[in-house]
This record gives C-alpha cells, structure tokens and sequence, in this order.
C-alpha cells in the first residue's frame, strides 16, 4: 500500500498505533494488532519498524518508470539526486530470480537490503550489475530496497 502511496503522490497518511493489544472479547479474529514496536521488554522495533525506515527515503523523491522480467513482483523506483532507489515486494511463496532494466545513470555501486517473513529479521542482499540492467534473488513473501548510486 505504502508503493502505491508514493506511486500517485500521497503526501499525507496516518500510522496506526504502535502498539494495540486487544482481547477476543473487542477483536475475536485475532489478539495482537500488528505494531512497530514488540509488545514485550525491551520494547525492540519489530520488522514493520525496519519496513518504515526504508520506506521513509521516498520522500522528496521523484517517480520514475521501471521494469522488470518478473511481473508477478510490484516494484516503484524513485530519484533521489544522487541516488536512486528501487522498491520491490514478492509477494510469491517462492524465491525469484528478479532483474530489473536500468537506464538511468548508474555507477556499480549498487547495494541491497531486504526483509523477508520468512527469516523474521532484514539482512543485505547481493546485487549483479551489467550492462543496463541488475539483478538478485527475491526471497518469498519479501520487501527489498535496492540502491543505485549515480
């Protein structure tokens, strides 16, 4: 949803709580309403707080055109000046091969993060560069923030 924002210039939205423990009795489906923030001492920044973090560069940005050889990952890329940055999801329960056509100006400087469900915790991700294009893997049921130094 957060893409799809900044994809159609939503400049403004609001956060939910950071935390918001109910009980069956207000919420039956569930007891805990995801947050930022563990419910739990120390109070550590869950996945959802890391996801924010990366998602935060967007602003200032400009949208620019993207793509890629998977359509089955959402993907928005973003100018930042000096940078740009490239926001995918997977969405799939399979890890993919993702390579994504580049032609912006480009330096190999090209870094990667990514969250995944799977391995609860976010963690760099390598990144190939070649001629007008990069690429790397895509965990299942993943968030990856790729980094294009200009």
């Amino acid at each position: 949803m957060l893409l799809e924002f900044a994809a159609n210039g939503v400049e403004l939205t609001c956060l939910w709580p950071l935390l918001w423990q109910t009980s069956r009795d207000v919420w039956p489906e569930q007891d805990n309403f995801p947050s930022i923030v563990a419910a739990a001492p120390p109070f550590s920044p869950t996945l959802s707080s890391e996801m924010f973090q990366m998602v935060s560069a967007l602003q200032g940005g400009t949208v620019l055109q993207s793509d890629s050889n998977r359509p089955d990952v959402i993907q928005l890329a973003v100018d930042q000046g000096e940078s740009a940055l490239l926001y995918v999801i997977n969405k799939n329960h399979l890890r993919r091969k993702v390579t994504v056509n580049w032609s912006g100006r480009c330096t190999n400087q090209i870094t990667g993060r990514q969250i995944s469900t799977k391995l609860q915790a976010p963690f760099d991700t390598p990144v190939e560069s070649g001629e007008g294009q990069f690429s790397y893997f895509a965990e299942p049921n993943s968030f990856t923030v790729i980094r294009i130094e200009k």
